[in-house]
C-alpha cells in the first residue's frame, strides 16, 4: 500500500474535481479555472490574452472575458443565488473540503450576476461576442463586453461596508435580507459586504485577507481585473477522466486524461524523488 497509494492518489483526485449541488443541479468545480493547454488554445481563438498566477489560476481577466472563455470551453459558473444554494448544500453534508474551496482565503471569484443601478439584477446574462471599444489618444481601449438578459427588480441593501450572515441570505435572489454594522469583530460567522457603487456592477465572492474574513463584494466594475480574481467552472454533465494503469520494468505507470490534458505518473520517478 505504501508503494501504490502515492501513485494512485492522482487518480482519486482526478475523479474528485467536482461537487454536485442538488439544489441547482450543477457540478461545481473544487478549483478555479487554470491555464491548461486547452484553455490557452481556446483563449487564443477567442482573442483573449491570458494571465495566470504562480499556481496556474487564470487571473487579471475581466468579467466579460471570463464568461466568454467559460462558454467556449463548455462551462458556466455560479450565479449569485446559485452560489449561496451550493454553499448551503455543501454545509448540510459537511463537506469541509468544498466549504473551504467555496470560501477560499487565497483567491476570489466572479459570480455570474450583474447588478444595475442598485435596483435590478441580471442572472447569467448572455455575453455578446464583440467587446465595446473606443479610441483614446489614438490607442484602441477595451471597455467591457456587452451583454443581454432578463432584468429582475430587487432590493439591494446598502453597505459601505457592512456585515452579513449566511443565514440571512435570500436564496431566491442571493442578496442579504439584513446588513449589520461593520464594527462587529471576532465573529467568524459574519461576512464583509459592499453594495454596488456604479450603474453596472458584477458580483464577486471575495475575501478580506487582512481580516481573515469572507466577503460578498457587489461593487466590482465590469471592466476591472485583479491579480487575485478569477472564475470557477461549473457544468451540467462531467466528462469522466480516462485512466490507464500498466506495469512495466520501471514499476507501475498511470496515465490520466482529463479536460484535454494528459498526465503520466511513473512509480520509479516517484521513488527517485524520495531518494533525492
Amino acid at each position: 500500500r505504501k508503494r501504490t497509494a502515492p501513485i494512485l492518489e492522482p487518480v482519486a483526485v482526478a475523479f474528485n474535481q467536482y461537487f454536485f449541488s442538488p439544489s441547482i443541479k450543477l457540478y461545481v468545480k473544487r478549483d478555479f479555472l487554470r491555464a491548461t493547454e486547452q484553455v490557452k488554445e481556446v483563449a487564443g481563438a477567442c482573442g483573449i490574452e491570458l494571465s495566470w498566477d504562480e499556481e496556474g489560476r487564470i487571473n487579471n481577466i475581466t468579467y466579460g472575458e471570463a464568461m466568454k472563455l467559460l462558454c467556449w470551453l463548455g462551462f458556466t459558473t455560479l450565479s449569485l443565488k446559485e452560489y449561496w444554494q451550493a454553499l448551503k448544500d455543501v454545509k448540510e453534508i459537511q463537506d469541509q473540503q468544498m466549504v473551504s474551496h467555496l470560501q477560499s482565503d487565497g483567491f476570489v471569484e466572479f459570480v455570474h450576476t450583474i447588478i444595475e443601478n442598485g435596483t435590478s439584477l441580471v442572472e447569467k446574462p448572455e455575453i455578446l461576442e464583440d467587446p465595446s471599444k473606443f479610441r483614446y489618444e489614438g490607442i484602441e481601449v477595451k471597455i467591457d463586453y456587452n451583454y443581454r438578459g432578463k432584468k429582475r427588480r430587487v432590493r439591494v441593501p446598502d453597505g459601505k461596508p457592512g456585515l452579513i450572515h449566511p443565514k440571512d441570505i435570500n436564496l431566491d435572489t442571493g442578496l442579504p435580507k439584513i446588513v449589520h454594522p461593520p464594527n462587529i469583530y471576532k465573529d467568524p460567522s459574519f461576512w464583509r459586504y459592499w453594495s454596488p457603487d456604479a450603474e453596472k456592477n458584477v458580483a464577486t465572492r471575495s475575501y478580506i485577507f487582512l481580516l481573515g474574513q469572507p466577503a460578498l463584494d457587489l461593487k466590482v466594475h465590469l471592466s476591472e481585473a485583479f491579480y487575485c480574481l478569477g472564475v470557477r467552472p461549473c457544468c451540467k454533465k462531467v466528462e469522466l477522466p480516462k485512466v490507464r494503469i500498466i506495469t512495466d520494468k520501471k514499476g507501475i505507470c498511470v496515465t490520466i486524461e482529463k479536460e484535454g490534458e494528459t498526465a503520466h505518473i511513473q512509480e520509479s520517478d516517484f521513488f527517485a524523488k524520495i531518494a533525492d
